[in-house]
Formats: structure tokens, sequence, C-alpha cells
């Protein structure tokens, strides 16, 4: 039986994560939508993690490798069960040994997720099917997403049957697998139908876009529709 996805909502404030949750996200994401794709939140994190009160599974992004050394790493609350990490500016380094150090310097409670960008080109990112490759052998967790946020959607730089290739990959390694990248309501209709895990979106669940306020109906509209 073909599993049903999930839907993952960004949110950047107790806020925001009170509407997704009322409006029925089964993963509530902390970032900050003014800082890049992966944009860090860490000083909402407590705020939001209370907002949930449990009700959600939350995660958080981390923004890029590059930015972190691994003993720099911020405590990580253990509500949080999920750690996003992006590979920008990493094409032609060792950032294999960098993020496996960042996931040994993880708590155990919490699940690494290697975010691979769909237009690796234009940050410099290595090629999509290298973080295929290594997800599966070395994360809990595998979020393909697009790199600049530009009125691009995942499905300009992928096609739904490299999606469902890959997905078969990460489950035949059982790790889950998340499409993201500005999918608005059809286009988050199409990830769920390539068999993803999770349907994660910002602005799809925002009035005035992704930069604007995530509301509770849109959240429960494309929770209905996935």
């Amino acid at each position: 039986m073909k599993r049903r996805a999930r839907l993952l909502v960004s949110v950047r404030n107790a806020a925001e994560a009170r509407a997704a949750t009322w409006g029925g996200a089964h993963v509530i994401d902390i970032k900050d939508p003014n800082q890049g794709p992966l944009g860090a939140a860490i000083e909402s994190w407590p705020e939001v993690i209370l907002a949930c009160d449990k009700r959600s599974e939350t995660s958080a992004a981390l923004g890029e490798l590059h930015q972190w050394r691994a003993e720099q790493l911020p405590n990580i609350p253990s509500q949080i069960g999920w750690i996003k990490i992006g590979l920008a500016g990493q094409n032609g380094q060792d950032w294999q040994a960098e993020w496996a150090e960042i996931r040994c310097r993880l708590p155990e409670h919490v699940a690494s997720v290697v975010v691979a960008y769909a237009d690796w080109q234009c940050c410099d990112g290595p090629p999509l099917e290298d973080v295929v490759t290594f997800a599966v052998e070395h994360a809990e967790g595998l979020l393909i997403d697009t790199y600049e946020k530009n009125g691009a959607c995942l499905w300009d730089f992928l096609s739904t049957h490299q999606a469902a290739r890959i997905r078969q990959t990460c489950h035949s390694h059982q790790i889950p697998l998340a499409l993201a990248g500005s999918l608005d309501l059809p286009a988050a209709i199409e990830a769920a139908r390539c068999g993803c895990d999770w349907v994660a979106v910002r602005g799809a669940a925002c009035e005035g876009g992704r930069q604007g306020t995530v509301t509770a109906d849109r959240v429960r509209a494309l929770r209905e529709a996935i």
C-alpha cells in the first residue's frame, strides 16, 4: 500500500506554530525565511516548542554546512527531533567528512537530514545525485529543496520521474524523503503523488507568500489536499 505524505510547515515564531498546529500540520519546522532557504531561527526554538505543546513533531533548520563547525553547534532541545543542514557552496569540497563530524556531535535524540538543492548549480552545491547517494548511507533523512526563492518551483528543476526514483532509493534504504521548493497547492499535491514521506512548505501556508504569515486555513487546505 502506498504511504500517505505528511505535511511539514515551516514557521518563524509561536503564533505561526499555533496556526500550523491548528491547521493540522504533522511537523512544525522552525526557520527564518529572511535568512535563505534554511535560515536558522535558534532564538525562536523555545517559544515554538512551547506553542506546539507536543501536538506536532518538531524539526529545525540550521542553515548551510559552511556556517558551522562541529564544536559550535547550539544546544538542541529534546523536543526537536530533526535537524536540517544544506550544502550550498560545497561543490568540490570535502563536505562528506564535515557532515559526518557534525552528525557525530548531534544529540542521540536528533536525526540528521541532508538537504540537497535541485537547483544546485546556482548555489555551487554538490550534484543532486551525489547527495542522494551520500544521504542514504550516512543520514536519517533527505530533503530536496530549491536554493533560490525567485518564483521557480521544485518541478522546474526535477521531474516527477526523478523524484519517484529517488523516493524508491530512499525507501529501499529505509530513510524518509521530504520534497520542498516553493510548492504551491498543485505542486504540493504532485509531490505527495510521488510517494514522498513529507511535503514541506512555507509560502503555500502563508497569507502573503513566503514572507507573509502562516494561517490555519491555508495549512488545513494543504493537509486535506495531500
